[in-house]
């Protein structure tokens, strides 16, 4: 059943999650900039354009779920306790929006995953002149599959939350 506490550990767990985004996305911006900018050899500065990439991407993703988490939480635990119809009309179709967002962007994340790998299969044995795209396509199938991991994380989480929330306003 829905409680308090359920809204808030819902809450925090998802700011954890913002707070595991923008650390992984420090990182990885971190590294993509070394590889370019120190490194210098072309499969490097292939593989640092996407790692780059996704670190922008993690990072503005972990702002937003960070930032918004305290805010959410305050907004659903006063509806709830005022048994007011917020759960209802606004946070259950959210919680729906944010599980259809991550199915689509997991079956983005695998669909590039499966094109980078294969360019990258193809791309292995090819003449030197090919190692920047080697590099690139290599990053792109690594950083589509953590992102994969990542929203899969986040996934469990979130259909939690929405099964609980579901049930407790199908009793009312």
């Amino acid at each position: 059943m829905l409680s308090r506490t359920e809204f808030e550990r819902y809450f925090a767990a998802e700011k954890q999650i913002g707070l595991i985004f923008i650390v992984f996305s420090i990182l990885a911006i971190a590294i993509a900039i070394y590889l370019y900018f120190v490194q210098k050899t072309d499969l490097l500065k292939g593989f640092s354009i996407p790692l780059l990439l996704l670190g922008i991407l993690f990072l503005t993703q972990g702002r937003t779920l960070y930032g918004r988490a305290d805010e959410l939480m305050a907004t659903n635990v006063l509806a709830f306790e005022s048994k007011s119809a917020h759960t209802k009309e606004k946070e259950l179709p959210r919680i729906k929006k944010v599980l259809d967002d991550i199915a689509l962007y997991r079956l983005a994340e695998i669909g590039l995953f499966a094109a980078a790998a294969l360019l990258t299969f193809y791309l292995r044995s090819k003449r030197p002149e090919l190692n920047f795209w080697y590099g690139l396509t290599l990053s792109v199938a690594i950083t589509a599959l953590c992102s994969h991991g990542l929203n899969f994380m986040v996934k469990k989480q979130a259909r939690d939350y929405a099964q609980k929330v579901e049930s407790f306003v199908n009793a009312k």
